[in-house]
């Protein structure tokens, strides 16, 4: 009897646990280097290693990039109200800011919205749904 696997791909990540390690695999696939990944998000080809490597998060500004290059959104399940409507936010591009001013509100209660502050008004949160078209 006779086994076959397949070589792993070198520097290929063995589990999936962060942006970087989805960017990673997406890049070695693909077979691109760095700095093509880079030049495609608009960042420098350092921040793209510290990605893959976990040193550091993604700025919330490029994950609408980073979701578009990997064709999939590999941010985890909210597990609360506060953290879908994060989720839903990060996912458009959108700022605390932003959204804020989509759905007439101050920042402060997106921010205890995402938070799931129970001190935000019902109709608050009505707005911030309504604007992001949930």
């Amino acid at each position: 009897m006779r086994f076959t696997a397949p070589t792993p791909k070198p520097r290929y990540p063995k589990q999936r646990k962060h942006l970087g390690d989805h960017l990673r695999a997406k890049r070695i696939d693909l077979g691109l280097l760095r700095t093509e990944i880079a030049v495609r998000i608009g960042v420098d080809t350092a921040t793209v290693t510290n990605w893959e490597l976990g040193h550091t998060d993604p700025e919330e500004r490029f994950i609408p990039a980073l979701i578009r290059f990997l064709g999939h959104n590999p941010l985890p399940a909210a597990k609360s109200p506060g953290g879908q409507v994060r989720l839903v936010r990060l996912t458009r591009g959108l700022s605390i800011r932003a959204l804020a001013e989509l759905a007439g509100v101050d920042e402060a209660s997106v921010s205890y919205l995402e938070k799931d502050n129970p001190r935000v008004y019902s109709s608050v949160a009505t707005r911030v749904w309504k604007a992001l078209g949930v």
